[in-house]
């Protein structure tokens, strides 16, 4: 069945079953996934999928079910199990649906060109990489890890409300992981591209930035602990802020779990450190133009 008659006869089921607001969050994908070992397809990967996940205030309760399957016997089990859900929901927080906002952005997040790549292209690009490799340096003696991997989504939320809206992405992935060999000391690195642009990942610079990485911990050393001027690597802060990252959740912050509660409007760390979420970066990588329940 197709999602636009699943979603009519699913709402005029609901609102047959006595839902006084609910809301459809539709979900399809696929992806692709080769790596390679020794010159050769290790690897292969092709996935593809839907979800949709429905909720619904039932009796003051929000409800919620979830189906893979979009059929006639998926709407009676969506509407029949939210309110099952419901019934038995303790949770006193007051639960609403989102009617959407005043205005929404354009984000690009869909590229055509990249969703006409081949798996052909993809392969011997993975391949090259994994050549390139071993060109690179005759301290290469193996690699870790090669792949190419490439995905695409649409998101859909339509409530009860009037709020339908429409979200296209893709994204590709290279990443490759040398292993060096300097006398009796093995080490090894990685380096990645992640673009919606195929021509963006150029195999051998890709390969020759992975290679230096490898090769720059030769004659590294432990250092005592201490404090030290240093210079930090970029993906070195990206993975620092990572670690922190959870405690910037709302959610977290609002049950007690978030070390920032409580500290609105206090500074928390120094004022060298600028940090922005802007989800409609131009070219952003997880640029979108609205959240999970529709806020823009």
């Amino acid at each position: 069945m197709k999602f636009e008659e699943f979603r009519d006869k699913l709402m005029h089921a609901a609102h047959i079953a006595g839902f006084k607001e609910y809301e459809l969050y539709y979900v399809k994908g696929e992806s692709f996934r080769v790596g390679i070992f020794q010159k050769e397809v290790d690897s292969y990967t092709v996935n593809s999928g839907t979800g949709l996940s429905f909720r619904g205030l039932y009796n003051g309760k929000m409800g919620y079910a979830y189906t893979e399957i979009l059929d006639e016997g998926a709407i009676n089990l969506l509407v029949e199990g939210a309110k099952s859900n419901a019934i038995i929901i303790e949770n006193e927080d007051k639960e609403f649906i989102f009617e959407g906002s005043e205005a929404y952005s354009k984000v690009e997040a869909y590229s055509e060109e990249l969703a006409e790549v081949s798996a052909e292209d993809k392969i011997a690009l993975a391949l090259q990489l994994e050549a390139q490799a071993f060109s690179k340096s005759d301290k290469v003696k193996n690699v870790k890890g090669c792949m190419v991997q490439s995905s695409e989504g649409l998101v859909r939320i339509v409530n009860s409300k009037g709020l339908e809206l429409i979200n296209k992405s893709n994204i590709m992935f290279a990443a490759l992981s040398p292993v060096i060999k300097d006398g009796e000391k093995v080490n090894n690195a990685s380096a990645y591209k992640c673009t919606r642009r195929f021509d963006e990942i150029n195999a051998k610079e890709l390969a020759e930035e992975a290679v230096e990485n490898a090769l720059a911990y030769i004659g590294a050393q432990p250092v005592k602990s201490g404090t030290y001027k240093i210079a930090l690597r970029n993906d070195v802060s990206s993975d620092m802020l990572d670690t922190f990252s959870g405690i910037f959740s709302a959610d977290s912050v609002q049950k007690g779990m978030s070390m920032l509660k409580g500290k609105l409007g206090q500074a928390i760390a120094s004022k060298k450190i600028t940090i922005i979420d802007d989800p409609l970066m131009p070219e952003g990588l997880h640029s979108v133009p609205f959240d999970a329940e529709g806020v823009a």
